[in-house]
């Protein structure tokens, strides 16, 4: 059963101009709305476009805010990632009668009842399942081709200020589980900015904090000192007065970062998929509804998979078949988390090694030369 989302939308920007990828914003009031992430490309005359759409309220309707929307909208997670279905602009006829008067009529008099309109009809498979927005009649500006992702993604976070934790898988380690966490709200190229400008807090207070909560937080992760003969203190111990969900929280969350409990990801699919062997599937279009059904069940345990623009839909299954489902593992419950686990077909690429490594050249051939001053 599909999320309906389509009558709620009132703004959103999409952009599809690096292959596989689909990302931007859907807005359902001033500020509040979700971000998009998706795997796969637009289709027809949008298929590798950059667009904003915006729908005009209309006069005889009142704008909800945050909090009045019904559940399929509150409960969609802010960040969706998954995989695109069907994204495209159709021509649908909207009846001009009452629908149970009109589904009487001949086809004739259907059509004469009935007007033409654009429909912007978007549907993806994310950690909420299906998710299907048709968007009557929307205004569509298309953007620059070049529109940079960088910059289009800061604005996306600026625009919901969604803060959020990746959890990157890369092949480093020999358990090929290497965890890289990411944070979307640090800016490591800043200049740190002065936490206590006015005098306002005692110089000490950092330092004594840290004494209170003992050394295991007064260190960085690598730089830890052995747990005592005791072990490690539990988080209430640690921060006296935490609540106990919030320890419960914390507790999930040493579990994620550790791995311990992890399940390989085909043992928790919700649905279980019959999926041919790599080498009986020959083209893209036997391989794309493979993968999409794959991607859509990896979207409900919170992973995804970024396809670079190298890789085309046979070489996404047989990198899934051969390397990523045999291996891969998750905890079951990432997804209560809002975090995500990341694979990247790029850490398989050659392509994308090779523009890695020019990339690389270009930044150390421009840096200046520190004894040539």
């Amino acid at each position: 059963m599909a999320l309906r989302i389509g009558e709620y939308v009132r703004a959103g920007e999409l952009r599809n101009n690096r292959r596989n990828g689909v990302y931007g914003w859907i807005e359902f009031a001033a500020d509040y709305g979700i971000r998009i992430e998706l795997t796969g490309n637009l289709k027809g005359e949008l298929e590798g476009k950059n667009f904003r759409l915006q729908v005009p309220l209309p006069p005889d309707a009142a704008q909800l805010e945050p909090g009045t929307f019904p559940d399929e909208i509150e409960q969609l997670a802010d960040r969706q990632i998954g995989v695109v279905g069907e994204m495209e602009l159709r021509s649908v006829r909207i009846p001009l009668l009452p629908l149970d008067q009109w589904r009487k009529l001949s086809p004739q008099e259907k059509i004469a009842n009935s007007e033409e309109q654009k429909c912007l009809y978007l549907e993806w498979f994310s950690q909420n399942g299906r998710v299907v927005a048709e968007i009557l009649a929307p205004e569509i500006e298309l953007l620059p081709d070049d529109l940079g992702d960088d910059d289009s993604e800061d604005e996306d976070e600026e625009r919901y200020g969604l803060g959020f934790t990746e959890v990157r898988v890369g092949e480093d380690d020999e358990t090929g589980n290497n965890f890289v966490l990411d944070g979307s709200d640090e800016e490591d190229d800043e200049e740190e900015e002065d936490d206590n400008p006015y005098g306002l807090f005692d110089e000490n207070l950092d330092r004594k904090v840290a004494e209170s909560l003992g050394p295991i937080v007064d260190q960085e992760f690598d730089e830890r000192e052995p747990p005592s003969e005791g072990g490690l203190r539990a988080w209430d111990q640690a921060i006296p007065g935490l609540d106990p969900e919030t320890k419960a929280m914390y507790e999930q969350w040493d579990e994620i970062f550790e791995g311990k409990k992890d399940e390989p990801l085909s043992y928790l699919f919700e649905t279980p998929l019959k999926l041919p062997k790599p080498d009986a599937v020959l083209t893209d279009e036997e391989a794309l509804p493979l993968v999409t059904a794959i991607l859509a069940q990896l979207a409900l345990l919170s992973v995804a998979l970024d396809v670079c623009e190298h890789f085309t839909p046979l070489d996404t299954y047989q990198l899934l078949m051969t390397e990523i489902l045999p291996t891969a593992k998750v905890h079951p419950n990432l997804a209560a988390t809002e975090m995500v686990q990341h694979y990247s077909t790029s850490d398989y690429c050659d392509e994308c090694e090779a523009e890695f490594e020019r990339e690389l050249g270009d930044d150390s051939t421009d840096s200046p030369d520190p004894e040539a001053t």
